[in-house]
């Protein structure tokens, strides 16, 4: 089988298999991706639907995959973590940006 090369910076394989651009795709596989392609995914989705989707999606991951072994476990415990912190983020830059506004 030939492979094309990865479009790393925005291309994922979905759930159904296909090579997908993430900027177009509503396929929530594409928010499973590493952390380099998750910045774009932010710029593009907007925040809180970038959180919403990729929770969603881990949640979802989580449940099929918690049957199967132990280090998938932690591949789930490992994203609640990342989504927790990239909430907390969130969080904190939009109350900065609240205040600061107060202050105009």
């Amino acid at each position: 089988i030939a492979r094309r090369p990865a479009q790393h910076h925005m291309v994922a394989t979905t759930t159904r298999g296909r090579s997908e651009d993430c900027s177009t795709s509503k396929d929530l596989s594409c928010y499973a991706v590493d952390s380099k392609v998750s910045g774009n995914l932010l710029h593009l989705l907007g925040e809180s639907q970038y959180v919403r989707a990729r929770e969603a999606l881990l949640m979802e991951q989580g449940r099929s995959r918690r049957s199967s072994a132990e280090h998938s476990e932690q591949e789930y415990n490992d994203a609640r973590e990342f989504i927790e912190k990239e909430r907390a983020r969130l969080r904190k830059e939009s109350l900065h940006e609240g205040t600061q506004q107060c202050y105009q």
